[in-house]
This record gives C-alpha cells, structure tokens and sequence, in this order.
C-alpha cells in the first residue's frame, strides 16, 4: 500500500523519463508518448506500484539518457551531475535487486555507446565512473545500513545457497517458458482481480506476467527489423531477447542464475524488469519506423495481416478450448483427479490430505471455464485491441489515414490496453480499510502491553500486527542473523508454528504470553482460553518477561552447543543466562533478591527500563542482538553482551538505575555526513555548471 501522491510520482517519473530518452533519439512526440505509456502503465511498473521495484525501474530511462549525453554532449558536466543524482535516487528507492539490473543496463550501455568512439569516449567514461561514486555516496545514508545488514540477512544467505544447489541443467525450463504465453494474453491463467487465477502461485506469479500491450509488443518486433542499422535498436532488441531467455529458463541461459551477484539478486525479476524497459523503447522508434513507411508497403501490410491474423487464430483457439470445457467437463474432472493423485498428492511441496486438493478440483474448473468465456472478455482483450491496431495500420497503409493521425490513434489504443489491462490492481482504499481494527486486535491492544504474540498455524502474516502496536516473535517477514535462527529452531509444519516442548521453551524466552489461533488448541493449566471470537487467543502460562534480572550465567561459546542449551530448566525459567563471554562484573551465586526490571517506553530505535536490584546481576532484554544497539546505565555506556544466543544483556550494579537500549550504528552516521556531504558538492557544482554555462552564452553573444 502506498499513498496515491506516491503512485502518481511514480507513474510520471517513469512516463516522462522514457518520453525524454526517446526524444533524445530523435522519436516522434507521437512515439515518444507511446513509450511512456507503454513504459509506465504496463506490466511490470503497474503489477508492482506498490512495491519497492518501482522506486528504483522509474529511473532507468533518464539513467540511460544521462549517460548517453555524458558520452555525446559538448559538455558532459551537467549531466553527468544529473546522472549522480539519479542514481542516488534510485539507490534510494529501496530495491538492491532491481538496483543491480537498473546499474547493469547503465554500464553496458555506456560501453557499448563508449566503444564506438574510444579516444574521444574513454574520458567520459571516466566522468560516469565519477556519476556512480557520487550517486554511490549520495545514497550511503541507505546503502552503509544495508551493506550491515545484508550478510546477516536471512534472504541473503538462503538464495545464496539456494543457487548453488541449482542443477547445471535445468529441465523443466518448458514450464517456465509458458509465461512467456503473458506477453500476448495476460489473463491466460486468470486474474487475481476476478477471483479466477486458476493456475496458483506455485506456478507463477501474477507479477510475473510480461504483458506491455499488445500493439507494442508487435511495434516494438517491427521495429527491430526496420531500425535494425541502428545500434540502439539492436543493443536493445538483444538485451531485451536475452531477458526472454532467462527468464524462461532456457539451458545454458539459465547458468546466468548461479553467477555472483546474480545468485542473490532474484534474476528472474530483474530481467523482468529489463525486458519492460526495452519493450516500451523499441515500440516507440517501431512507431516512427512504421510511420516513415510509405502507403502500399510490403511491411506495412505484413504487420497489419499479422496482428489480424493473431486475433483470428487467438480467438478460435480461445473459443474452441471454452467450448471444450462447457462439453466434457466430467472427462477433465476424471483427469484432473488422477494428475492429483500421481503428480500432486504426497509430492512436495503439498503436504495437504488428499481431500484438500480434490475439492480445489471444482474450483479451479470454474475459475477456468470463467477464464475463457467470451462473454467476460477478460481474455480477449488483447484480441480486440489487436484488431483495431490492424485496421489502424491497414488504414495507413491503404492512404485512408494520414500518418500523424495514425500515430495518435496509435498511442490511444496502447492507452486504452494498458490501462484495460492494468485495472483494478491499485485500487484507492482508505487506510482504515486495510488495516481494519478487529474485535481481537483491539483486545490484545488493551491487553498484551509490551508481551509478544504469535501463530499457532497460518492466521497472521509476520508483520501485519506492526500497525497496531502488537509485539509478534517473528518480528518483519525478512530475518536477521541469530534472531532467524533461533525462530527457525521452533518445530512448525507447512501450516506454521506447533505446541511442542521445545517451543515452549523458546517461546518463553521471547516473552511469548499470548497464543492466536483459528482452531481450537488443547488447554491446560499452561494454556489457558481468554478471546473465543471471530479468532481464538490462548494465554500462556509461564512466559519471561521482556526484560528481567538474573544473577547466574553460564559461558558458552560454540554456537550449536549455545543453541541447544536453550531447552534446559534454569535457562527458561530465566534463573541463569547463556552468554559467550564472561560479564565485566563479579556477581554474586543466586538469584538477586527483590529485584524489578519495567520498561518505561519503547521505540524502534531505544528502549527505557528501570531497574531496581538488591545485587550486581545481569538485565536481559529479549530483543535481536543487532550491530549498532548500545546500552547506557544511568547515562554511562556499559558493554552490551549476546544473551540467550540472540539477545541483549548489560550488567548492572546493585540499586535503582535508568538503562536505555540505544540503536546508534556507526553505518548510519557515516552514512548521514557522506549523504550531506555528497549533497553539498553536487549543488556547489551543479552551481559552478550553471553558471559557466549562462555566462559563457553571455559572453558569445557578445562577441557575435
């Protein structure tokens, strides 16, 4: 969910960057605004406006026409400052992946427009080096943080791995390439906005699906082939074919995945992302290509036969196969049952009883059979549009219609396609709407205080009670370092969390006092029934508190032993810590006397408690041990230990005491002055350029 000023920010950014770019290539205003239509309101920027891939695609078309006027402008200064500033915003945007691809796109552009000119183009090279380290630096106050965070990152290491284990050869690379059935009919396998995705995201996702319209699509093949003397045509064409590849996983293309940089960069959604920025650039100059055409020419009548005859053969083949299933529905259920019952039942990943999926059967015939009936026309959009841009062209080509007119023509139905296509996928909803405060949330908001709730089951999404002030265990749906491990420790089915021993013990740990669950839950004198609504909540017993006080400590400091040392009674019931090196201070055996840790307030960045302690002993606070956390006893820095194997310890001395958990790191500090810094010197230099640049006009105005 994002804000609508947002959205429209977002949408123009992208719009008038690609409108800009093709104007430097000398494009049409006509094919110029075809592009950002095309650019902005197609699949990938419109599927994702509410993600962060959006922050950062949005700039790619003034990214590759700031290095293109480094490279080819009498005074490469201005912009290669532009270039900087844009590059830091889309580091900025907060999306390393899509940031890879954006930067890859840029640097092989800029060598392959450099190669064409060594002598006179590696000096500018060397300005867009300058570009990437300035927008590098005036983004450092994102990207230091993110460098600290990213070995530690669950995300991180998972798809590390995950990429080596990938087969050399992938054989089920036929399956993948079916998406690319989406860069002609979207809705192939369904809308999630009508409620019939039959095909399921273990498939595909509907993100994934590479529809840019389909007058583009065949404008932008037409315009390969008519500019195909123009060295942006083809590097575009290439780079955007190559993307196809990829994505669907072809052998050898395919090795591409296991690649540094590429193993962690979830390649298949950055060369998404590329192919949808090459697309809406190559239909564009098709545009004018076409046009320049003279009437009664060969291609013009060809691309106009073609796109009649794509809608023709389409739309038999759509309405042969609905026909198929309204006449033989028992026959498909009969094969539907048996493909379930030897390639789904009992096979990863579906660990669901046989009966689960055999009443999905039903379902997914109907969301099928909805799928392609005519009269939804939800999938025959594409047909139709495809129809009217071969009259259009038929028209061009017969002299009906002249080409301006025929160009405006053109860019409404790219219009009219996209945003058919796009429709409903961004609804406005009000806040409170998405959000909703439900009879339950408001009673854990009155009652759990600053304990923590989990699932038992699939109820809650990790990261859905943050709105609504509730501590979840699992904290954001991205993990980090020991913390995600611990969490994966806890015994749980494809269905989540279970009650286990084991997990009681970890759960205690966490502070866990409140259980949510849609079915009922066994109780007993440790899990007690308090919420019975539209969702159970189940009290637990005998949890720790977020902080607490303990004298006694054992030291361990190998990792494994630390982590299975957690189950044993004197460490969950919060009588000793485990720590990985000795405190700084000598305490005493036993647990202190009389001791009280409250907390006074809580942030995301620093947390206050009060301590009161008969004795020296250690105050635990069940939070992720993290780089940059500090903590400060009566004001004073005092070292702060891992406890637990992922907590936050620090010793404290007999009395009463204000101790403050403070999250200062290092990387966001440098990362503030080298930002601010960079900022300075960009508008002090973006000042001097300006000012040559007026002046010198002055001055030969003079002269002449």
């Amino acid at each position: 969910m994002i804000p609508g000023w947002s959205a429209i920010l977002r949408l123009l950014t992208a719009s008038l960057g690609m409108y800009a770019l093709l104007r430097a290539w000398k494009a049409s205003p006509a094919a110029s605004v075809l592009a950002g239509i095309t650019f902005a309101l197609g699949g990938f920027v419109m599927l994702l406006l509410g993600h962060p891939h959006t922050n950062v695609i949005i700039w790619l078309p003034l990214l590759i026409l700031t290095a293109d006027k480094t490279l080819s402008a009498p005074n490469p200064w201005p912009w290669a400052l532009l270039g900087a500033a844009t590059i830091g915003a889309q580091f900025l945007g907060g999306h390393a992946e899509t940031s890879f691809f954006t930067l890859l796109v840029w640097g092989l552009y800029a060598l392959v427009q450099g190669s064409q000119h060594v002598r006179h183009n590696i000096p500018r090279l060397g300005f867009l080096c300058l570009s990437l380290i300035a927008g590098a630096a005036l983004a450092a106050i994102q990207l230091l943080p993110f460098l600290e965070l990213l070995p530690q990152s669950n995300y991180y290491l998972s798809r590390a791995s995950s990429a080596q284990g990938q087969p050399w050869l992938y054989t089920h690379f036929w399956q993948d390439s079916l998406r690319l059935l989406t860069a002609f009919l979207p809705n192939l396998f369904g809308n999630p906005t009508t409620g019939n995705w039959w095909i399921g995201t273990t498939f595909l996702n509907y993100t994934g699906v590479l529809y840019m319209g389909i007058l583009p699509l065949a404008l932008a093949g037409a315009g390969t082939w008519l500019r195909r003397r123009e060295w942006q045509v083809v590097f575009l064409g290439l780079l955007g074919l190559f993307s196809l590849i990829v994505i669907s996983r072809w052998p050898v293309f395919d090795l591409v995945r296991q690649l540094p940089l590429f193993n962690v960069a979830a390649t298949s959604g950055g060369f998404q992302a590329i192919y949808c920025f090459c697309l809406p650039a190559l239909a564009g100059l098709g545009l004018d290509g076409v046009l320049h055409l003279r009437p009664a020419s060969r291609a013009l009548r060809r691309l106009s036969l073609a796109l009649a005859i794509f809608a023709g053969i389409a739309a038999l083949g759509l309405g042969t196969g609905y026909l198929i299933l309204r006449l033989f529905r028992d026959q498909i259920l009969v094969i539907g049952k048996a493909y379930i019952e030897t390639h789904v039942y009992g096979k990863p990943p579906h660990p669901y009883p046989l009966d689960f999926y055999l009443n999905q059967l039903d379902d997914r015939y109907h969301q099928l059979l909805s799928v392609f009936d005519p009269a939804r026309l939800i999938l025959y959009l594409p047909l139709i549009f495809a129809a009217l841009s071969a009259l259009v062209l038929w028209a061009l080509y017969r002299d009906w219609l002249r080409p301006a007119r025929a160009g405006i023509l053109c860019v409404a139905l790219v219009l009219a396609d996209v945003l058919t296509f796009s429709a409903g996928f961004n609804p406005s909803v009000p806040a409170a709407e998405v959000f909703p405060t439900t009879p339950a949330l408001a009673w854990l908001a009155q009652h759990a205080g600053y304990e923590r709730v989990t699932e038992i089951g699939r109820l809650l999404p990790a990261n859905t009670g943050m709105p609504f002030g509730l501590f979840d265990v699992r904290g954001y749906d991205v993990g980090i370092g020991r913390y995600a491990a611990l969490l994966h420790s806890l015994n749980a089915t494809t269905e989540g969390y279970v009650l286990s021993e084991h997990n009681g013990h970890i759960l205690d740990l966490a502070g866990v006092r409140y259980l949510l669950a849609a079915q009922s839950l066994p109780v007993s004198e440790d899990l007690t029934l308090v919420y019975d609504g539209e969702i159970k909540i189940y009290e637990r017993a005998h949890p720790l508190p977020r902080a607490y006080l303990t004298a006694s400590y054992q030291v361990i400091p190998d990792t494994s032993a630390l982590l299975a040392a957690l189950d044993q009674p004197d460490v969950v019931s919060g009588r000793q810590v485990l720590l990985e090196e000795p405190p700084s201070i000598v305490l005493p055996a036993g647990q202190p006397a009389s001791s009280t840790a409250r907390i006074q307030s809580y942030a995301p960045d620093s947390v206050t408690l009060s301590v009161d302690t008969a004795q020296p002993a250690m105050l635990v606070l069940s939070d992720a041990a993290y780089p940059g956390w500090h903590a400060l006893v009566d004001g004073q820095e005092a070292k702060l230990y891992r406890a637990n194997f992922a907590f936050r310890a620090v010793p404290v001395p007999a009395g009463l005491h204000a101790v403050s958990f403070v999250y200062q790191p290092i990387s966001v500090r440098l990362g503030i002055g080298l930002s601010l810094g960079t900022l300075g010197l960009l508008t002090l230099l973006g000042g001097v350029v300006w000012w040559k640049e007026l002046h010198g006009t002055e001055y030969s105005r003079r002269l002449l």
